[in-house]
């Protein structure tokens, strides 16, 4: 009785001492693909991932380094099973829904989408991104409302977020704020974004607007004149009239002026100040022609790559170039 107590015992030490082994490889392994990984060689860091699982079955790090690998190649379909392990071995992996989360967007899984970036959004809190897929997910199964409250959430934490803007423009256009819709897509052409450049020419082309749909836009745009008044002096209903009757002036200027460029960048300053659109419009104009008549190349194409889209900051740049090159002479 003793001797087969101790040979199980024996047995027991034997199967412990493998395991460790097995435990002590797998983290060797892993280390070496986590090697291959920083160096961007992502097919031998999936080879020591493999092999790192096979080793040990439980080793979490291979596992999301495994899944990080096809991520960062786009392999969707092979990465998330990957995270899904991880989470079952660890529920507070909130880096790990994050990741899951995009996997389940790009399959178009919105729900499941939802859910991951919603436990992220919780323990994480801060991260635009996360913001951001998640109320594309929500916009996608048609809750418009949730996906604006989140893409804007969305542009308050990263106020160059162009896509955010682009989307908030279309939300607001097809739910009948036209001008606040125009003024956001207007924010994000102007942070750079070709697809709203060209969803705004298609717009204007298509001149489907109809002389009622015009009268509707331009009530909304009293209306949130007069709201942007109130706000602006709350107790006083002087300054009230002054200011209204200033905004729907500019207002007016702007729905005249003929630089769809310039009037999209002054729209993208300031949505919903009419006043200060009409002044930057001014301004940028004034730089515009002054940038057409300027001789010296090299400063010129150094303010321009400086400023891309503000013409008055690259007329500041070019003129304070033009100085300090004459004083270097």
């Amino acid at each position: 009785m003793k001797m087969k107590m101790k040979n199980n015992f024996l047995i027991l030490i034997g199967i412990l001492l493998a395991l460790y082994s097995c435990n002590n490889d797998s983290k060797e392994i892993t280390k070496n693909g986590k090697s291959f990984f920083e160096k961007e060689k992502y097919s031998e860091a999936i080879a020591q991932f493999n092999l790192a699982i096979k080793r040990n079955p439980n080793d979490t790090d291979a596992y999301y380094y495994r899944g990080q690998s096809y991520f960062i190649q786009n392999d969707f379909n092979k990465a998330k099973p990957d995270f899904d392990k991880v989470i079952s071995m660890d529920i507070n992996a909130s880096t790990t829904y994050f990741y899951r989360g995009i996997c389940n967007v790009n399959s178009k899984k919105y729900k499941e989408a939802i859910y991951d970036f919603s436990i992220y959004i919780k323990n994480v809190q801060v991260n635009q991104q996360a913001y951001f897929y998640r109320g594309a997910s929500f916009i996608n199964l048609k809750e418009y409302d949730k996906g604006l409250e989140d893409l804007l959430k969305t542009i308050a934490l990263d106020s160059t977020y162009a896509q955010a803007y682009f989307i908030i423009g279309q939300i607001k256009i097809a739910k009948g704020s036209k001008d606040e819709g125009v003024s956001y897509i207007s924010k994000a052409i102007s942070l750079g974004s070709n697809d709203a450049k060209d969803y705004l020419a298609t717009m204007q082309s298509n001149n489907s607007s109809t002389t009622e749909t015009t009268v509707i836009d331009d009530k909304q745009a009293y209306k949130n004149i007069k709201e942007f008044a109130k706000q602006a002096y709350p107790s006083d209903y002087d300054m009230q009239q002054f200011v209204y009757n200033k905004q729907v002036s500019a207002y007016t200027y702007m729905k005249s002026v003929t630089d769809i460029e310039l009037k999209n960048f002054a729209i993208g300053e300031y949505p919903e100040d009419y006043d200060m659109q009409k002044f930057v419009y001014e301004k940028q104009s004034v730089a515009k022609k002054y940038m057409s008549t300027v001789t010296d190349m090299e400063l010129k194409n150094f303010a321009i790559s400086k400023y891309p889209y503000d013409y008055d900051m690259q007329k500041f740049v070019y003129e304070k170039q033009r100085k300090a090159k004459n004083a270097m002479k």
